[in-house]
């Protein structure tokens, strides 16, 4: 083969290598775009992930759990895991005692009798040659003796008058739909408050020889819902009538399915408590039908039929809170929003337009940060200031948060309610209940008083 043939077939080899080093390489970096663009996929269902966990908490905190409000909270959520991640390091040493300030709490009962106990012989030696050595007092509280129940059978009789031949019977004792008497019913309704279950009340009787069923129980709370009924509606009509009305909601379950039950505080110590079937805003117009007076309430779209509302401060600087250290920008935002809360409890009347403005621009921070919780915040802008502009309406609804509680607590206990009247027994003990306990009347004697009635 001449030199001239070797020397092409050489350079036609040199290029068929030059265009395969070529390919090795490109497909080396569609390799890498491809490792790269996994990646991204998996970061962004990661993130997806995450974000979708995130709206189930909030979910979760806006649906009213059993936790209170304290804990009931993004923020608490927060400090959950702080907690758990913290688990194992020694807590630091403090102080026993109350804190410096703290009034402190005595029993106020004085002893009936006083009992004194000496030693009579050493307990060493057995010697009786002893001089006292100092004492100290124990405080014992005592039932002298458990009064067994006392049974009476009334007989109810009947007249005819012989001059008109007119039929009049007796008045029949005790309280229509129970066999038990007022002090029994005092007991049942106390232990029911407590809370407890229909069996603990029963278990309760059964220690003053009361010996009756879950179903007899459950009549017993119904007879007690009847004698409190006309008191439970005037204070659900004062509660229409007031000019501010605390609102609040937590599920709770009604013969297997999903419900609600709702709160509304009013003026004068007032509470009104309502179980229903369902959370739609058709249950506050029905609860309240005029709503031509402020609300103060959470971010739930139901209070919308109300005219006027106050939207809880609470609720908006608590997600402010959760979300300060999860990205730069966010504590300087939460801060500027704390000021403006300070701010606008010592503005006067006139001051409201200047404050919300205030508060868009706080949003429009979050906003430009890619933080929907900005849209929250403008959102709520025209209605965290009613407070200033009607001097006397509180900025939170705390104190409704806190009346729930109890309700919450019954709910742990009893699960659900078994049916509409169950709903309505409920309510209207709950009602009374509450009332009594916000204006700081003694529940015992109250009871005594609508029992004895």
């Amino acid at each position: 083969m001449a030199a001239a043939e070797v020397k092409i077939l050489r350079d036609e080899l040199a290029r068929t290598h030059g265009k395969v080093s070529r390919l090795e390489a490109q497909m080396a970096r569609m390799a890498e775009e491809f490792a790269r663009a996994g990646e991204a996929g998996q970061r962004r269902i990661a993130e997806l992930a995450a974000e979708n966990d995130e709206y189930k908490r909030r979910l979760a905190y806006y649906e009213n759990s059993n936790r209170p409000s304290s804990s009931d909270s993004l923020k608490g959520d927060k400090r959950q895991r702080e907690r758990r991640a913290a688990r194992g390091k020694k807590r630091p040493a403090g102080k026993r005692g109350g804190r410096k300030g703290h009034r402190g709490a005595s029993k106020t009962r004085k002893a009936d009798k006083t009992v004194h106990h000496r030693v009579e012989k050493c307990g060493d030696c057995g010697g009786t040659d002893l001089e006292d050595d100092g004492s100290h007092t124990k405080i014992v509280e005592d039932v002298p003796e458990i009064v067994k129940a006392e049974v009476t059978a009334h007989v109810v009789h009947g007249a005819r008058c012989n001059g008109c031949g007119a039929r009049t019977r007796a008045a029949e004792p005790g309280i229509a739909g129970t066999s038990l008497g007022p002090n029994a019913l005092l007991i049942c309704a106390a232990s029911w408050e407590a809370p407890g279950s229909l069996r603990s009340v029963a278990e309760l009787l059964k220690i003053f020889g009361i010996d009756i069923t879950k179903s007899a129980v459950n009549s017993a709370i119904a007879a007690i819902a009847g004698r409190m009924e006309p008191e439970a509606e005037t204070e659900r009509e004062k509660v229409r009538k007031s000019g501010t009305v605390l609102g609040d909601e937590t599920p709770n379950r009604v013969n297997g399915k999903r419900g609600h039950t709702w709160i509304f505080l009013g003026d004068g110590g007032s509470v009104m408590l309502v179980p229903a079937t369902s959370r739609a805003a058709a249950v506050i117009m029905d609860s309240i039908p005029d709503q031509d007076r402020i609300v103060v309430c959470d971010g739930y779209q139901g209070y919308n039929v109300f005219r006027t509302r106050q939207r809880c401060w609470s609720h908006i600087l608590r997600e402010a809170e959760y979300l300060k250290d999860d990205a730069p920008g966010y504590g300087r935002l939460y801060e500027m929003l704390c000021r403006l809360y300070h701010d606008a409890k010592l503005a006067p009347p006139d001051g409201r337009d200047m404050l919300e403005i205030r508060a868009r621009s706080i949003a429009d921070g979050y906003l430009r940060l890619g933080c929907r919780f900005g849209g929250t915040l403008d959102r709520a802008a025209r209605d965290l200031f009613t407070f200033v502009e009607h001097p006397g309406v509180p900025p939170t609804n705390n104190e409704s948060e806190r009346f729930l509680r109890p309700v919450v607590i019954h709910r742990k206990i009893r699960q659900r309610m078994g049916s509409l009247d169950g709903m309505r027994v409920f309510g209207t003990i709950m009602t009374c209940l509450l009332t009594w306990r916000r204006r700081g009347l003694d529940v015992g004697e109250q009871l005594a008083r609508v029992l004895a009635a």
